[in-house]
């Protein structure tokens, strides 16, 4: 299907309801995003009809009707709960494209998308994601360079291909990188999470309320640690690595802003699975030879908790409006257990004086 396009139409103008959605967008609008040129057609014949409007209308967001480029052709991409991926090749151009889905405000607490084009710019400009070429607010579509032969990481790959440094150099580059203004916190995303079960009568574990309370003392305990704020991802699940072949990169920003880093720390451990030996590893990597390694390890160690409690409650808030094609429960069950089982041990008393900071002499 290849769609002529006429530059001073918007394609969601079909019908009262995507009008409405149009303004709404247009007055959202900021004249220092970026946008690419308007394709003169559009080959969508490759996608799924049920998505032509919705994809459509992306496209309009991200064009500008003002300039009229080469012409797309549009083929599906796997990924996403509630996104949709596509690549896009026009002329020798090869584009990912992301269509973001509805319900933003369930999964992300501190609006992270009105920061969308900031974030992306500044981590492609640091090396650390890939470079943007157009965004859209307030709906958070985009349009970032297509990384050939690039695989979301797993934890297969991760070990056979001995990627734990390459993870912790990455991390660690993103971590030193110049302060924006977007700001995150765990510990504000946990109870934003909490707010919508407590609201919505949603199931959460008997012992919510003593998880919680350990997730704000952890935050609060690495945060006082010097020089623990600065750019973070704030979502390091293993696939959203991605790696090449040669490099790794990092994708999915929705969350990203300034923030404790310790929190991303955790959530590669966590989220990686990580052993002992894999650990120990990368905050070595990350830190140094020369740095307490036992007192950064029982840091990234707690915030383990704060990430697994901030993933259960997700999984908890997401359950009833995601797609029901994956365990939502499990998921979140799997989270706490993994949270309890540090902070329920004799071990959590023995981390948390680890952690804690050690006087300037």
């Amino acid at each position: 299907m290849q769609i002529e396009r006429d530059p001073t139409m918007r394609a969601n103008q079909a019908s009262d309801a995507n009008v409405q959605s149009a303004g709404i967008r247009q007055e959202s609008d900021d004249p220092a995003l970026p946008r690419m040129p308007r394709p003169a057609n559009i080959d969508i014949s490759a996608v799924d009809a049920q998505f032509h409007d919705r994809l459509l209308a992306a496209i309009d967001s991200l064009t500008d009707p003002t300039r009229i480029g080469e012409p797309w052709v549009v083929t599906p991409m796997s990924g996403g709960a509630t996104n949709l991926n596509f690549r896009v090749q026009t002329g020798d151009l090869r584009l990912a494209m992301r269509v973001c889905g509805g319900d933003i405000e369930r999964r992300v607490a501190c609006g992270s998308r009105a920061h969308g084009a900031e974030i992306q710019t500044a981590v492609a400009a640091g090396g650390v994601g890939v470079p943007l070429h157009a965004y859209a607010l307030p709906e958070g579509h985009l349009l970032a360079e297509f990384i050939d032969n690039a695989i979301a990481l797993n934890l297969e790959e991760m070990r056979s291909r001995d990627l734990v440094e390459s993870m912790a150099r990455l991390v660690r580059r993103l971590h030193n990188l110049p302060a924006i203004s977007c700001t995150w916190s765990a510990v504000a995303d946990i109870e934003h999470y909490r707010q919508i079960a407590d609201r919505e009568g949603l199931p959460l574990p008997a012992d919510i309320d003593e998880l919680q309370a350990a997730a704000a003392d952890i935050d609060r305990l690495t945060g006082s640690v010097p020089g623990a704020y600065g750019m973070c991802h704030n979502d390091l699940q293993i696939q959203n690595f991605l790696f090449d072949g040669q490099r790794l990169w990092l994708v999915d920003w929705e969350w990203g802003g300034m923030g404790n880093r310790y929190f991303d720390l955790g959530a590669v451990l966590v989220n990686s699975n990580c052993t002992r030996e894999e650990s120990e590893l990368f905050c070595r990597t990350y830190f140094g030879e020369s740095a307490d390694i036992e007192a950064e390890l029982a840091r990234a160690h707690l915030m383990t908790v704060t990430s697994a409690i901030r993933e259960g409650l997700w999984s908890v808030a997401a359950a009833p409006v995601l797609p029901n094609d994956w365990d939502y429960d499990a998921w979140a069950d799997t989270y706490f257990g993994r949270a309890r089982a540090i902070v329920h041990s004799d071990q959590y008393r023995e981390l948390t004086a680890l952690a804690a900071p050690r006087p300037v002499r």
